[in-house]
């Protein structure tokens, strides 16, 4: 079973390290689990999902694959059916920022001692990378991609105890990309931005949002002209 990867899956593959055991968080059809024990990255991998259907289609694939007795899945509320030990990289993607928070804090002791997490949420991206650094994980390295024409963030994270990360505003609400990686991404923030202003101009200008915007603007523009 030859897997083509979508882009924003390939961007979280390439960040699992080779001979980890994977345990991938939410993993719908399967086919990441697949793909790092078939091509060799893990030698044995966990696929986690809260819901039944995507689970059966995981195991589905996974016996079609032929990797019944490499890959283990599990019914499980985040990381709720995990041990600690049991994996040492643990990928979270495809949900929005506070439920992965709530993953994390309640599976604090299986997150904190994983040698690394590949994370990818895809809302409150500020909140998020501020609930890292207070919690003592730190941003190794990210992505900033573009998928079917919408933007993604992969991070490669690490939790060290006693240690907390430090980030500037900018930081916490566009990441760590390299610059070249990122600028797409700001410019259709920019533009999204702009948008949002004119039109509390025109018809909201008392709007406390408005403020809020012009500093985002501003933040925004350190980077761009």
């Amino acid at each position: 079973m030859k897997l083509q990867l979508s882009t924003r899956l390939q961007t979280i593959a390439s960040r699992i390290p080779e001979g980890s055991t994977l345990c991938d968080v939410g993993c719908d059809h399967g086919y990441l689990p697949i793909w790092a024990v078939s091509e060799g990255v893990c030698q044995k991998a966990y696929a986690l999902d809260v819901r039944k259907g995507p689970l059966e289609r995981a195991a589905q694939h996974v016996a079609e694959a032929g990797l019944e007795d490499r890959i283990i899945l599990r019914l499980s509320d985040g990381l709720d059916e995990m041990h600690p030990g049991e994996a040492d990289v643990i990928v979270i993607s495809g949900m929005g920022g506070p439920l992965m928070e709530d993953i994390l804090t309640r599976g604090a002791d299986i997150a904190q001692k994983a040698r690394c997490l590949v994370l990818s949420p895809q809302s409150h991206l500020m909140e998020f990378r501020s609930f890292l650094c207070r919690e003592g994980y730190h941003i190794i390295s990210e992505d900033c991609l573009e998928d079917e024409g919408k933007h993604y963030f992969v991070m490669t994270v690490e939790h060290r105890d006693g240690k907390h990360m430090e980030l500037s505003e900018f930081e916490l609400r566009y990441g760590l990309a390299e610059p070249e990686k990122l600028a797409g991404y700001l410019k259709a923030e920019k533009k999204r931005l702009t948008a949002i202003r004119d039109n509390l101009l025109k018809n909201s200008p008392q709007d406390v949002r408005l403020k809020e915007i012009d500093n985002e603007l501003m933040i925004l523009l350190t980077f761009l002209p």
